[in-house]
């Protein structure tokens, strides 16, 4: 057809074939959508032809056509085809002219699809990301929603508890409210027992009997201080004692092995005092004469209802002296005892 349109008009015809733009959009990458979710894909768009390309393409076929049509009937007036010529030359320009335009409205709108094909890019980036941070705020609400569970699993607990010692405390409050009762009635009873106190007990052997007094006892010695003898590291052998009274009517002690000597009373007290060769070891063969003194005093009280006193033990303080003799030193020894009557 273009070779027909050049024979019949003598100038060259620009053949302009408007082909459809096609744009293929691509999708951008698929998301990892959660399961369950479809990801979103853009449809395949190829856009349709502008109407002055369908116009373009409908004169080139007509001026084809015309061309075809003057070449059958011969045209032969030079003028008549200097005018064609030229008016088919203005067609040409015309529709090379539209034909710009169309391709410039054609980059324009493939421009426009580029543009809107980013935005869409950019806008499903965005779904993305929040899709990838619904997915993170969905862990953390599950992670906060078994803390919770743990915590009030904790609360029920500690409520089985507080109740447990609530029952406690409420036992013991129970518990306090009888002792307390009772403390007052031990408080009375108390302040009737003080109300006859004080209760006078002479403690002095002074005004005991003799006959009280006369008796065996049992001793147990304890030492207080000791030096210069060398049994000082054990007791005297004296595990009991007697009191007798003499034919002259005299109260006299003995201590087997130890000591035998008169009793006289003094400030209260029972007091004895003599020379003894048993009381201490000998020293290189020569026997050491060591004086022993002996107080008895009143220990043991027991007080009666009504008020009386009596002495029920006895108590005694011991002292053995001696002198240096031969290779021995001078020696002191001081011993506490608690005097018992034996049954």
């Amino acid at each position: 057809m273009t070779d027909l349109a050049e024979r019949t008009t003598g100038l060259p015809v620009v053949e302009k074939t408007t082909q459809p733009v096609e744009k293929t959009i691509q999708p951008s990458a698929p998301s990892h959508a959660p399961p369950g979710r479809v990801p979103r894909t853009t449809p395949h768009v190829t856009p349709p032809w502008p109407p002055r390309a369908k116009f373009l393409v409908v004169v080139l076929v007509v001026v084809a056509v015309l061309g075809a049509v003057g070449t059958v009937i011969g045209f032969t007036s030079g003028d008549d085809r200097t005018t064609t010529e030229q008016n088919l030359q203005a067609t040409i320009d015309t529709l090379n002219a539209e034909r710009s335009d169309l391709v410039a409205q054609t980059t324009d709108l493939q421009a426009t699809i580029d543009t809107l094909t980013a935005e869409r890019d950019a806008l499903v980036t965005q779904v993305n990301e929040l899709e990838a941070t619904v997915e993170l705020r969905t862990g953390q609400r599950d992670s906060l929603v078994a803390a919770v569970d743990r915590l009030e699993t904790t609360i029920a607990t500690l409520t089985a508890d507080r109740d447990g010692l609530v029952a406690q405390v409420n036992e013991l409050e129970a518990n306090l409210a009888s002792q307390t009762s009772q403390t007052v009635t031990a408080v009375a009873e108390r302040n009737a027992l003080a109300s006859l106190f004080p209760i006078a007990v002479d403690a002095s052997l002074d005004n005991v009997d003799m006959a009280d007094l006369v008796g065996t006892y049992d001793v147990k010695l304890t030492k207080a201080y000791c030096e210069g003898f060398t049994t000082c590291t054990t007791l005297p052998p004296v595990a009991q004692m007697t009191i007798r009274e003499t034919p002259e009517g005299y109260l006299e002690l003995v201590m087997k092995n130890f000591l035998t000597a008169g009793l006289y009373r003094v400030d209260g007290a029972l007091y004895a005092i003599a020379d003894s060769t048993t009381a201490v070891t000998a020293c290189d063969g020569t026997a050491r004469v060591a004086r022993v003194a002996v107080t008895i005093y009143g220990q043991g009280l027991s007080v009666a209802t009504d008020g009386t006193g009596q002495i029920s033990d006895l108590g005694a303080s011991i002292t053995v002296q001696a002198p240096a003799v031969a290779s021995c030193p001078a020696g002191l020894a001081f011993y506490g005892a608690q005097i018992s009557p034996q049954a």
